[in-house]
């Protein structure tokens, strides 16, 4: 089975289940009947998706499943032809030689792997906020094909990319969905995990057999051609459970070993840490400033920062604060004293 996250977790009934669904998709199958409840066939068919970004061309909506006490039959659609999945699967394999081309020419570990998908994603993507906005979320836009040949995507596309990429690279990744909370989509006080409450996708990945978050659609909504974003890059459960509700987690996110600020030291609990920092900033004539308070720091209002900033820091600045995380992004100007 390869690097399929949710096939280990499932009972070796379920995994039978599971097995028949990949084996009637590779096949192109309308019809697909196992052995098992509508309930249980379902969550499987859920994890079979998540695991495999190869199924581009399944149409999740037009699935349907009819079930009885012991069977479950699935009709699963398809939103392209054969003809066309064999020219995207061919292109595909160009974009995956080329990547492990790139693998093997620059022997990375496994970080500067996963901080290269990362980056690779945003650099190459546009958030396909046009589909969102009028509610085409899915086909294309939702899947691999999106990112890699049309190069717009919505979240779950780019967390299917994300996935298959580390794939092909042997690291043990996981695709995520869950509900995002802001203004619009409020914390639910009793989340199920139903289709309804699903807005948002996103990644798990193991890194040094430790297990992170990683939110490329976030950081690509907040990154610039020259200034790639890592919030959400490698962070752990109490950072992510700030903005997403999600039902199950199956594995330990609670260590956070390689995110930007604890790699680079730029999380901050206390003020005169963050001084000392902006005056090596200023000594280094560094372009870019860039933090997360923590702890009692985080009490400091954006105010402060700012008026804090800029004792160390003359000339034109541009900040981008991400008040949900306490993170500041601070961008110089070359006309800066």
């Amino acid at each position: 089975m390869g690097l399929k996250f949710y096939y280990q977790f499932l009972s070796a009934s379920e995994c039978n289940i599971y097995r028949e669904i990949v084996k009637g998709i590779e096949k192109r199958k309308k019809s697909i009947r196992v052995l098992g409840n509508g309930k249980q066939t379902e969550k499987i068919l859920n994890f079979v998706y998540y695991d495999y970004p190869e199924f581009f061309y399944v149409d999740t909506t037009k699935t349907t499943l009819q079930a009885s006490n012991v069977t479950t039959v699935l009709q699963i659609g398809y939103h392209k032809n054969t003809e066309q999945i064999k020219a995207i699967e061919q292109k595909l394999e160009i974009v995956s030689m080329k990547f492990l081309n790139k693998l093997e020419k620059t022997k990375m570990d496994n970080l500067s792997l996963i901080r290269y998908v990362h980056n690779f994603i945003i650099k190459n993507t546009e958030y396909a906020m046009e589909n969102k906005e009028q509610g085409q979320v899915y086909g294309d836009v939702s899947s691999i094909h999106g990112v890699f040949l049309n190069h717009k995507a919505l979240c779950k596309g780019i967390a299917l990319a994300a996935k298959w990429l580390l794939d092909k690279a042997g690291i043990m990744s996981a695709v995520m969905e869950g509900r995002m909370i802001d203004q619009d989509s409020p914390r639910l006080e009793h989340y199920t995990g139903s289709c309804n409450e699903i807005n948002h996708a996103w990644n798990l990945v193991c890194v040094n057999d430790i297990w992170h978050f990683m939110d490329v659609t976030m950081d690509l909504g907040r990154s610039k051609k020259d200034w790639i974003c890592y919030d959400y890059f490698l962070r752990n459960k109490e950072i992510f459970d700030a903005y997403v509700q999600y039902r199950d987690l199956y594995v330990s996110c609670k260590e956070e070993l390689y995110s930007y600020f604890v790699i680079c030291k730029v999380a901050f609990s206390d003020r005169e840490i963050l001084k000392k920092y902006l005056a090596y900033c200023k000594k280094k004539h560094k372009k870019r400033i860039y933090f997360q308070l923590k702890g009692e720091a985080s009490n400091i209002t954006e105010e402060q920062i700012i008026e804090l900033v800029g004792q160390y820091i003359t000339g034109e600045c541009r900040y981008r604060v991400n008040k949900k995380l306490y993170i500041y992004d601070i961008f110089i100007s070359e006309e800066r004293i």
